[in-house]
């Protein structure tokens, strides 16, 4: 389809009040007749008068109907015999632009011929049939129902870097791995490694804390280093001796029991 031998209609886009109280229906069948009038602004209805302009803009005859009354009201539409005539179409459609519409087109235009050096630089490979072609002088600003897109080859795929080398362990984390007496998930424990210079406080906290763990329900190294438990303190004797290592606990017993059996106290 080439645009340029096209016919076409300038419809505003401005929201007025009373272009809004109109009703969907009566804008609907107002663009519809703007598209079927001839250039002087007339739309011949024929013989069978608004079924012939239900058939004309493919509409409803019911919508078709109630939307005419409005337009007609309105005044933007006039009944004249068998004709249908807008007394501003001409004066719409053949209007100059104003300084600050010639400048919006030039930016556009300007514009457009940028786009198009970028997409002759960019696209030298892509074979001729598969290009866009947009002339600007071609369309116009006001009767244009989208944007121009400019073509853009497809992106050359990125090469992958091949995969970094795994790296060593340090000689402080071995010295760790040794002592550590659960050896599960290496990688993990080498990830969450804090640093060589936390060694002496790691290998520190490993010595006493070591003899008290459960060889079930060790930590795995990873766990440990990740929740620091090298700066846990060692847990301090209780200042209070429980009852059963209270070393009367057994002689105050049986001197009870001798009391209930004999009923009397003897005191040494």
């Amino acid at each position: 389809m080439r645009w340029a031998d096209e016919r076409y209609v300038r419809i505003y886009t401005r929201d007025t009040p009373d272009l809004a109280a109109m009703g969907w229906e009566a804008r609907a069948l107002l663009w519809e007749v703007f598209r079927k009038m001839d250039r002087a602004g007339i739309l011949q209805m024929g013989k069978s008068g608004h079924r012939g302009l239900a058939a004309l803009v493919s509409m409803p005859f019911e919508v078709t109907e109630r939307a005419l009354l409005i337009l007609l009201e309105d005044g933007v539409l006039e009944a004249q015999g068998t004709c249908l005539v807008c007394k501003n179409f001409m004066e719409a459609q053949e209007c100059s632009k104003s300084d600050a519409g010639r400048q919006r087109d030039k930016r556009e235009r300007d514009r457009v011929a940028a786009l198009s050096q970028n997409v002759t630089s960019t696209s030298r490979d892509v074979p001729q049939e598969s290009r866009i072609v947009t002339d600007s002088h071609e369309l116009s600003r006001d009767v244009t129902p989208y944007r121009t897109v400019p073509y853009r080859a497809d992106p050359v795929p990125k090469k992958r870097s091949p995969r970094a080398a795994h790296a060593e362990p340090s000689q402080a984390f071995s010295e760790f791995w040794m002592a550590y007496p659960k050896k599960t998930g290496k990688g993990q424990a080498m990830k969450a490694w804090p640093g060589d210079e936390f060694l002496p406080n790691i290998m520190a906290a490993l010595s006493w804390q070591v003899a008290t763990w459960d060889p079930k329900y060790t930590k795995n190294p990873a766990t440990w280093l990740n929740a620091r438990c090298w700066e846990d303190e060692k847990s301090q004797p209780s200042l209070f001796q429980r009852p059963s290592d209270d070393p009367t606990r057994g002689s105050i017993r049986a001197t009870v029991g001798a009391v209930l059996k004999t009923g009397r106290i003897e005191i040494p």
